[in-house]
């Protein structure tokens, strides 16, 4: 009776069990690599190839070589003994393994580009691109290797250099050097000059930190309905890995935190202008993205790129003294609020400028809360209030009877004045 329920029970644990689920693993893909020789050979010379899976025994796996579309041969190395140039193209290779259930394959490995030249010179490039900063290093081979008297180096059909070494470098790299490059070489053989071309090589220059784009996503369906996600794209290529990038966002030119490890931050969903700025502080690196408008700008900031600053000065109608200088329409409702019964009833006149702080003088300056366009380069914005007292300047009497004054700057042709009542 006892071994009866005992095997009952065993019988009925399978049904009580819960399954494990196995966790999904990454598939593995195989590498290709040069060995000897280099992506650009002439006819009749070697190159040998290499394919391997990364963090795995080479003894459990084969290796399956294709050129194009072309299944080649099984090994780990594949030789090009005297290469022909119908034998240009790209090559890759992947990974097999035969286990008691069944073969497992890799996926295919990045494809590596060998060109046959069956000329008579040849211009070695990188070819992976270039970083901005770098040293680009190039070198003129011809057939045969004779003694080069010699060696012209071309972008783009100008001339950049004229040595007589095969080797051509171009230091401090930056974007305007990307282009096609080709050498022209010349030795002395035979009682006569020889000159021959090589075929154009393409060199790629790209930034170690591109520029920022902004993302808007309004209708994230993870957040609050009331605020919105803003998200700064932007790509790293350093040769050395790098921490970490941080990441600053503003609207209107004022800050919306402090910086922050993560590319996203969430919002109060509010109309303006949105930048975003990536730097690296290791590598001395700063970026700014292109300002994002969202909603409707109706604040004249919002409407223009280059910063314009409109002063205020506000003054006794009797007397004609400037009582308060306010350099940021912004300041207007703080005047209002905080000194309304002083100058209820004065008028202000309005100076637009093109120019920021070319206004000067012994007037009480009241600083604005934010600069009109601060730059988000430079750090956070100023954020504190101040009145600084100073004797009054004395304007002049629009109506033309007054020998008074002006104050500097506000009489200059490099702008509007207007009249406001306050």
């Amino acid at each position: 009776m006892k071994l009866l329920l005992s095997l009952l029970v065993v019988s009925t644990l399978p049904k009580w069990a819960v399954p494990q689920v196995l966790p999904m693993r990454a598939p593995l893909k195989a590498v290709a690599e040069l060995v000897n020789g280099g992506p650009r050979i002439f006819s009749g010379e070697r190159v040998r190839l290499k394919c391997s899976v990364p963090g795995k025994v080479s003894a459990e796996w084969r290796y399956q070589w294709f050129r194009g579309g072309e299944q080649l041969q099984e090994s780990e190395y594949f030789v090009l003994w005297k290469a022909r140039p119908q034998q240009s193209g790209k090559y890759y290779c992947q990974g097999l393994r035969t286990t008691w259930i069944s073969t497992q394959h890799t996926l295919h490995s990045l494809p590596i580009e060998i060109e046959v030249d069956g000329g008579w010179a040849i211009l070695q490039a990188p070819p992976l691109p270039m970083l901005v900063g770098e040293t680009l290093t190039l070198m003129c081979r011809v057939r045969g290797n004779p003694r080069l008297t010699e060696v012209i180096l071309y972008k783009d059909g100008v001339e950049l250099q004229r040595q007589s070494g095969p080797e051509l470098c171009v230091t401090n790299l930056t974007l305007q050097h990307h282009g096609s490059y080709w050498c022209r070489a010349s030795w002395d053989g035979r009682r006569q000059t020889n000159s021959v071309i090589s075929v154009a090589a393409s060199v790629s220059i790209i930034e170690v930190l591109t520029e920022p784009m902004l993302e808007i996503v309004p209708n994230d369906p993870l957040i609050h309905k009331d605020r919105m996600l803003l998200v700064c794209h932007v790509q790293l290529n350093a040769r050395e890995p790098v921490s970490h990038i941080h990441y600053y966002f503003y609207q209107d030119g004022l800050s919306l935190g402090l910086a922050s490890s993560q590319d996203r931050v969430t919002v109060l969903r509010d109309s303006g202008r949105y930048w975003c700025k990536a730097s690296i502080p290791t590598l001395g690196l700063k970026r700014l993205s292109e300002p994002v408008p969202y909603g409707r700008l109706t604040d004249i900031r919002t409407a223009i790129t280059h910063p314009v600053l409109e002063e205020h000065f506000f003054y006794n109608e009797s007397d004609r003294k400037v009582l308060l200088h306010a350099p940021d329409k912004d300041l207007m409702p703080v005047i209002r609020r905080r000194k309304r019964r002083r100058y209820r009833g004065r008028r202000c006149l309005v100076r637009i400028r093109c120019r920021e702080g070319i206004h000067q003088g012994p007037v009480v300056s009241l600083q604005p809360r934010a600069p009109s366009h601060p730059d988000p380069m430079k750090g956070p914005p100023q954020t504190t209030t101040s009145i600084q007292p100073s004797e009054p300047l004395t304007l002049p009497d629009v109506s033309g009877d007054s020998p008074n004054t002006l104050a500097p700057g506000v009489g200059s042709d490099d702008g509007t004045v207007v009249w406001k009542d306050f």
